[in-house]
């Protein structure tokens, strides 16, 4: 099957010095995620007597092209440092058993969020929703605020005017954007609420 990639044009998700990592590619607009799961067994082991065998720890050196996109770990406590020579940039990662890292590289560099000034609406004709609704929107942008449109996990905190999380959520961007509603009670505190996108 190598070869036969080779030959369309098709190159790796990433290199690996260990084969039994497993690589993953799936690209959404303009940011591309990369998974390296660690199937590696324990050593010693074989089909017939253990099944697909007991996972593993190991260490491997992960390569990507060094093409100028930045590469952002999705996991903040699995933070992975590579190392940039010539057209690859590389790093030494040791995983766990069974563990998956994923990293995401977009086409320009992140640089952050911008959230849209939030609005109530308040609609007392509807019959099968809440009357009061809060509606928001974010957009993902690089470091020249221009729009990120790709697909993002976004966390959304909506704080209110007593300092209490009223939501607290995960969403995902869509082209870069994400807009949401959701429900207000109708006693809920009156005065300043705070949303916050990362």
């Amino acid at each position: 099957l190598k070869p036969a990639l080779i030959a369309k044009g098709i190159s790796p998700a990433f290199e690996s010095s260990v084969e039994t990592i497993c690589a993953g590619r799936q690209v959404r607009g303009e940011i591309e995620y990369i998974f390296a799961v660690n199937f590696t067994p324990e050593e010693g082991y074989s089909i017939p007597k253990h099944g697909y065998g007991v996972p593993a720890p190991v260490s491997a050196t992960i390569t990507l092209p060094n093409d100028g996109r930045p590469v952002y770990e999705i996991a903040e406590y699995a933070k992975v440092d590579f190392k940039k020579s010539g057209e690859k940039q590389s790093a030494s990662i040791s995983f766990a058993p069974g563990q998956m890292l994923a990293f995401a590289r977009t086409s320009r560099p992140v640089g952050g969020i911008l959230v849209g000034a939030p609005s109530v609406s308040c609609d007392l004709t509807r019959e099968n929703e809440s009357p009061i609704r809060i509606e928001l929107t974010a957009a993902l942008v690089d470091n020249n605020r221009q729009l990120l449109a790709g697909t993002a996990p976004l966390q959304i905190t909506v704080t209110d005017p007593v300092g209490v999380a009223r939501y607290y959520l995960y969403r995902a961007a869509e082209g870069g954007v994400c807009s949401i509603s959701l429900p207000l009670a109708a006693n809920d505190a009156a005065g300043k609420w705070t949303v916050a996108v990362k």
